[in-house]
């Protein structure tokens, strides 16, 4: 999937084991001659990323986990290719 990110906007990343990692798309670098990706969120050995959920500003976003729900704008901003929090 391709999408337009605007001024503001967020990535949060889902893994299966609920892991999730909020984080900046500036954080992203461009693609630069020879690259073949960046990686986002930094996955444990038998974990898959689910969902990547893109956050507009000022948006209320959340999602269930079992039997929580997750309020997505409310995780902290963190640094690319880091594990994330666990929920």
């Amino acid at each position: 999937t391709v999408y337009a990110l605007e001024d503001g906007d967020t990535l949060v990343m889902q893994s299966e084991k609920d892991y999730f990692l909020r984080i900046d798309p500036a954080e992203i670098p461009q693609k630069k001659k020879g690259a073949i990706g960046v990686r986002g969120i930094r996955l444990g050995a038998a974990d898959v990323l689910t969902a990547i959920h893109v956050l507009n500003q000022g948006e209320n976003s959340s999602v269930m986990v079992g039997e929580k729900e997750i309020v997505l704008n409310r995780l902290r901003i963190g640094k690319r290719d880091t594990k994330g929090v666990k929920k």
